[in-house]
């Protein structure tokens, strides 16, 4: 028995994927060159992207009509009616702020737009510093705003389904581990398919007009939500914090010296289930995506399978469920 519970342990780890999902990464060794290091990235940072339930989509005011775009044409047997199709962010700015789990002074920003059916337009990107290395700031320090490039535009369009990684961005030089990242949509993303993480628990902002790098955007039409929108990943040219169980974690980990090179990319979903979709897609269906794509991963650390029990009925098919969560166990 103690043998096959042995065995199946790294089965459990690898497919009960997370209500929590910190996953672990290997940075470089200190003791490698640059020039060695340039030719690996680093996560460093991670929001597990989905679908955006209806609650969670923006609010009325950045919900609107797209005129230069074509409209999607409804045919009946007599008449046949253009259908407005809304848009989701037009002439909007984002204002979000997230938090690093290891200083970096080279990074990548990846963009997401995995759960779009529309492409996804976006006109100007740039990372800047919010002040005292505040989360949910709708500031910045003046004279750290840098824009940021696709391929050497500005611009950029994410096909559906798709996502992209920016040029490397040098980070101003008094950078800690907290970044404000704004977006700016002239056009906005047509349709309500959209990519985010709604369990941000950090003030992300929204407001009218090209508010990129601007020092403060509180005021006016500027709308404050806990969600961040179409932020995927950000990697750094490195050898890791929230307040949730996997931030208090880390510490220890940094403290222990056989541990203390490891940064943690959380990919946890308040709500996510294993076998069924609930907060976000299921489990099993997120393990390549969301953890087996990530550079130099070593460690996943498992907490899932709450949400299934916790919300199953006492009927005979919700119950075969429960022990169906216990099956991997008990498997030779």
């Amino acid at each position: 028995m103690a043998r096959n519970n042995v065995y199946n342990l790294p089965l459990i780890l690898l497919l009960l994927l997370s209500l929590t999902l910190p996953i672990l990464s290997t940075p470089l060794p200190s003791s490698q060159s640059e020039s060695q290091s340039q030719s690996h990235w680093v996560d460093i940072w991670t929001a597990m992207p989905q679908l955006t339930e209806p609650a969670n989509l923006p609010p009325a005011p950045f919900v609107g009509t797209p005129s230069p775009s074509p409209l999607p044409i409804l045919y009946t047997p007599l008449i046949n009616i253009r259908t407005p199709t809304p848009s989701i962010f037009p002439n909007t700015t984002l204002r979000q702020t997230l938090r690093l789990t290891q200083p970096a002074s080279t990074i990548r920003l990846r963009l997401s737009n995995a759960f779009g059916s529309t492409d996804l337009p976006i006109t100007s990107v740039a990372i800047s510093l919010p002040p005292n290395n505040t989360l949910g700031s709708a500031s910045i320090i003046p004279d750290t705003s840098t824009p940021i490039s696709f391929d050497g535009d500005t611009s950029i369009l994410v096909p559906a389904g798709s996502l992209i990684v920016s040029e490397p961005i040098t980070l101003p030089k008094q950078a800690s581990t907290t970044l404000t990242v704004d977006l700016y949509l002239e056009s906005g993303q047509n349709g309500t398919d959209i990519t985010s993480h709604p369990g941000s628990r950090t003030t992300s902002w929204m407001g009218f007009g090209d508010l990129v790098g601007e020092d403060s955007i509180v005021g006016g039409d500027v709308v404050g939500v806990e969600h961040w929108y179409f932020i995927s990943t950000i990697e750094a040219l490195l050898p890791d914090t929230y307040h949730g169980w996997p931030d208090l974690l880390l510490p220890y980990l940094h403290n222990n010296p056989q541990t203390n090179t490891l940064s943690l990319l959380n990919q946890a979903a308040g709500g996510n289930r294993l076998l069924h979709d609930g907060l976000g897609p299921n489990t099993l269906s997120r393990i390549d995506r969301d953890v087996l794509s990530h550079s130099r991963i070593t460690h996943a650390i498992v907490f899932e399978g709450v949400n299934d029990i916790g919300t199953a009925s006492t009927s005979p098919t919700a119950q075969q469920i429960t022990n169906n969560h216990a099956a991997p166990r008990r498997r030779d």
